[in-house]
């Protein structure tokens, strides 16, 4: 019975998600994305950070009501969600401008960033913003290769997986359970701090910069818990500083910058499907993942397991550096444009004659 009930919560989350971003992307002006887009995320993390809260208050009593506490959450959720409005972008796209116009004026009270926001979505009819083909999905074969391969990074440098398997690391620290349940709760705070700062500096330093960051400190952090268990410096001390280097790069990083990437490179007509299709197989990542960690742990061992996430960091590293293009400063056709040119040995030629226009800061 828990296993059918994480089954029906996974795919209402599944649901969720690939609507929740492309809906908080077509809400806000272009020049407030990355920080309207990354409080999905932060979101996440103050309802991990709270679950850490929960864990530990009932964790010696009723288990059970955990349960019935996420019950709660998701009620509320449910029907504050009757009270929001379409999103003007696809009211705009399915021919319904009045009514989108009306939506951007009770979301935007102020003038000029309705103004703004209408212009935005006029200007975005000179590229492919109204595809509802799937046939259509090919013309961006190559932005969506890149985001599924961030997404395989993403899981694969073991970020989530050092969290949500702390309690196992903390073990072989010979941590005490009370301890190891106080530390994630000091992880969960330091992942919301993180994560506020990082969403408050995304628009500025752009999201390349912050994605290259945080794998290099994930990358780091594993450098560090490798070396732990390899020259058998199996102590606290040692665990803490890993695991706070890589819930510092995660945060910084992969955490807000994941959601930012998938709205921005794709235009509204198929932004939707793209997140569904990169979510799905972001799922499938995140359950290889999370299954195949702690067998390789018994199998090879934890020297070679962080071993091998810091080797995968190091390869995200120069993948991210190399072939993803700064989505804050294009439009999707721009990106689209200079994303194929980077796999121009796929093609016969090269897509990009001329640089790509970028968004304009008015």
């Amino acid at each position: 019975m828990l296993y059918f009930g994480r089954l029906i919560v996974g795919m209402g989350i599944s649901f969720s998600s690939t609507a929740d971003i492309p809906y908080l992307t077509e809400m806000s002006p272009i020049s407030k994305r990355g920080i309207i887009t990354s409080f999905y995320e932060m979101m996440l993390v103050i309802g991990i950070f709270f679950a850490f809260i929960i864990n530990k208050i009932f964790s010696d009593d009723d288990w059970r009501w955990m349960f019935w506490v996420s019950v709660l959450m998701a009620l509320a959720q449910s029907i504050l969600l009757l009270f929001l409005p379409e999103s003007p972008r696809w009211l705009y796209v399915n021919n319904q401008k009045r009514k989108a116009f009306e939506v951007l004026k009770k979301v935007h009270p102020n003038s000029e960033t309705v103004d703004l926001v209408w212009s935005e979505m006029g200007e975005g009819q000179n590229e492919r913003f109204s595809v509802t083909s799937w046939s259509e999905l090919g013309f961006w074969k190559f932005p969506l290769l890149v985001v599924i391969i961030i997404l395989f990074f993403a899981f694969f440098t073991g970020g989530i997986v050092v969290r949500n398997f702390a309690p196992k690391v903390f073990e072989d620290a010979k941590m005490s359970n009370d301890s190891s349940e106080t530390f994630l709760i000091v992880l969960g705070a330091i992942k919301v701090v993180v994560t506020a700062v990082a969403i408050c500096v995304v628009d500025k330093f752009g999201r390349k910069p912050l994605l290259l960051c945080g794998i290099a400190l994930i990358g780091g952090g594993h450098v560090i818990l490798g070396l732990s268990f390899g020259f058998d410096i199996v102590n606290v001390e040692n665990y803490v500083i890993g695991c706070n280097f890589i819930t510092f790069g995660y945060s910084i990083g992969f955490g807000p910058v994941q959601w930012l990437l998938q709205a921005e490179m794709f235009p509204t007509g198929i932004r939707g499907r793209a997140i569904g299709i990169s979510q799905a197989i972001g799922n499938i990542f995140m359950f290889l993942s999370n299954f195949m960690f702690v067998p390789l742990v018994e199998h090879v061992g934890s020297t070679m397991v962080f071993a091998m996430f810091a080797f995968i960091s190091f390869f995200g590293f120069i993948f991210v550096l190399i072939f993803l293009v700064e989505t804050s400063v294009f439009e999707p056709d721009a990106i689209r444009i200079a994303t194929n040119d980077k796999f121009k040995w796929f093609t016969k030629k090269s897509t990009l004659k001329n640089p790509p226009p970028m968004i304009s800061s008015s």
